[in-house]
C-alpha cells in the first residue's frame, strides 16, 4: 500500500481495503486493542489534517471506525485475519 497522502484524490475508498490493509496502513499488530486502533488512527488523522489532506483524513476516520467495529463484532477482526493468513 502506498504511503498515506501520496495517492491522487479519489483513491481513498474504504471498500477497496481489507482489514489487514487497514492494520498495515496504521502500523498496527494483527490483534490490536481498541486503544491501539484509536491512538494510531488519531495520530494519522491529525497529521493528514495538518497537511491539508482532508480526503486522506476522512479515509482514516473510516478506517478507525471499521477496525473498531470489527473488534466489537465478537472477534470479527481476528476471524478475518485468520482467513487472510490461511489463503496466503
Amino acid at each position: 500500500m502506498e504511503e498515506p497522502g501520496s495517492s491522487p484524490k479519489g483513491k481513498w475508498n474504504i471498500q477497496d481495503f481489507s482489514l489487514d490493509d487497514l492494520l498495515d496502513a496504521l502500523n498496527l499488530p494483527p490483534n490490536p486493542t481498541a486503544p491501539q486502533v484509536t491512538d494510531a488512527a488519531n495520530s494519522v488523522i491529525a497529521r493528514m489534517r495538518a497537511q491539508g489532506q482532508m480526503d486522506e483524513a476522512r479515509f482514516f476516520e473510516q478506517a478507525k471506525a471499521e477496525l473498531l467495529s470489527a473488534l466489537e463484532d465478537d472477534d470479527g477482526l481476528e476471524q478475518e485475519l485468520i482467513l487472510i493468513q490461511n489463503t496466503k
